[in-house]
């Protein structure tokens, strides 16, 4: 049976002991076992907030660290 990754990622963060014991990595677990999208979303701005980032800056990054066009 495929296992979905969702599933397989919030499992692993569960089980992680710098999540376990940070409530702030806790609230953001709970955020995405519950799928809240409009929390995420919040969150991820307030993170690029804290960094000094936009939106678009991020994406960037990511894509160049993944080697994504």
């Amino acid at each position: 049976m495929p296992v979905n990754p969702m599933q397989f990622v919030t499992q692993m963060l569960s089980k992680n002991p710098n999540v376990v014991n940070n409530p702030i990595a806790q609230n953001y677990l709970s955020v995405l076992q519950s799928g809240d999208a409009k929390r995420g979303e919040e969150i991820a701005n307030n993170i690029l907030k804290t960094y000094g980032m936009t939106k678009e800056q991020a994406l960037s990054q990511v894509k160049s660290y993944f080697h994504l066009p």
